[in-house]
C-alpha cells in the first residue's frame, strides 16, 4: 500500500466503505411477511401429501417433473381412492417440518389423524422418481383396515 497514491488509497476506503454500507443496509432491511400456512383438514381420512417446489434449479429440473408427471397419471383407483394434496415446500416449509420432509419431490402417506404411515423422500431414477406401488400396497392394506 505504501506506492499507492493518497487519492488511490481515498477510493479504495471509499469503496469498502460503500460495500460495508451496502452490506448492513441489506442485513437490517424488513423482511417481507411469510406466507400464510398452509392447513389440512384431513377430515379423520388418510391422505397423500406430495411435497413438490414450483421452479426447482437446473439440476433437479427432471427430478422434479418426472415425479409431478408421475402423480399426474397415478389412477383414484390405484391409489384406493386416497386423495392428494399438493404443497409447494418452498411456500409451505413448516408442513414439510411437520412431516419430517428434508427434501423434494417427496409423497407422504398419513393416517386420519395426521401420523405418517409411509415416506418417500429418496428418488429412484430421473424418469421414475417415485416408487408409487410401495404405496399402493400400503393404502390397500389401510383400506382393509378401515371399518
Amino acid at each position: 500500500m505504501d506506492r499507492l497514491r493518497p487519492q488511490q488509497r481515498k477510493a479504495i476506503g471509499l469503496g469498502f466503505l460503500g460495500i460495508l454500507l451496502i452490506v448492513l443496509a441489506l442485513k437490517f432491511m424488513p423482511q417481507s411477511a411469510p406466507a400464510e400456512s398452509q392447513t389440512l383438514d384431513l377430515n379423520g381420512e388418510p391422505a397423500l401429501l406430495f411435497f413438490n417446489i414450483d421452479e426447482p434449479c437446473e439440476c433437479m429440473q427432471k427430478l422434479v417433473e418426472g415425479a409431478d408427471a408421475q402423480i399426474n397419471r397415478w389412477s383414484k383407483k390405484a391409489r384406493a381412492g386416497i386423495p392428494v394434496y399438493r404443497i409447494n415446500f418452498e411456500e409451505q416449509p413448516e408442513l414439510g417440518g411437520r412431516y419430517k420432509v428434508f427434501r423434494v419431490p417427496c409423497l407422504v402417506l398419513v393416517d386420519g389423524a395426521g401420523q405418517i404411515v409411509h415416506r418417500q423422500d429418496y428418488p429412484v431414477n430421473e424418469d421414475r422418481p417415485l416408487k408409487l406401488e410401495e404405496f399402493e400396497t400400503i393404502m390397500f392394506s389401510l383400506e382393509a383396515d378401515l371399518p
